[in-house]
Parts: structure tokens; C-alpha cells; sequence
């Protein structure tokens, strides 16, 4: 079964970023968004949907990040370190303990 991240999260925004793990069982996503702000004018969020278990599991954290270069940093130490949906929000708050 194809996991459709789009349609679990109801994630809206430009997709700059998506990976599978797992045979698909692992979905990461990394979207930006038109804030309307003219400092801080995009902002990235991570979706991340498994499928590892019987019941689908996702997350979504939003507004991460308005550094595009911290964004893809975080996705990739994501993706590499396989995060499941149940540890997302920690991973992203120790990265951005450690950038600010």
C-alpha cells in the first residue's frame, strides 16, 4: 500500500524535499510555506508518516525553521537516523537547542 503523506497530514506547501525508508514504510517530507512576513518571508515544516507497526503512525511539526540551510540540515540528520513520527518533536528540539 502506498503511503500518501499529502493526505494523512493535510500538510499544505511546496514539497522542497521527501524521502522513503523501509520499502515506503518510512515517509519524510520537508515543505515551505509563503509566511507573508518580508524578513522572514518562507518557513519550513517536516511531515513524517510509518507504516512499520499495523496502525499508521504520523507527524507533522510546522514552522520549524526560517534558515533553509538549517531545514535541509535537520531533514537530512532525520531521514539519516531513520526518526519515527514518535520521537520527531525531540530530535527537532535538540537540533534547534544546538543552531540557536
Amino acid at each position: 500500500m502506498q503511503l500518501n503523506i499529502e493526505e494523512i497530514t493535510n500538510e499544505k506547501g511546496e514539497v522542497v524535499e521527501s524521502e522513503s525508508l523501509a520499502d515506503g514504510k518510512l515517509v519524510y517530507k520537508m515543505t515551505v510555506r509563503d509566511t507573508g512576513d518580508k524578513e522572514y518571508p518562507h518557513s519550513f515544516s517536516i511531515s513524517v508518516i510509518s507504516r512499520l507497526c499495523p496502525e499508521t503512525l504520523y507527524e507533522t511539526v510546522r514552522d520549524i525553521t526560517v534558515n533553509e540551510q538549517y531545514a535541509k540540515e535537520l531533514f537530512e540528520r532525520i531521514v539519516l537516523g531513520s526518526v519515527t513520527p514518535v520521537t520527531l518533536y525531540e530530535v527537532i528540539e535538540d537540533f534547534l537547542a544546538e543552531k540557536y
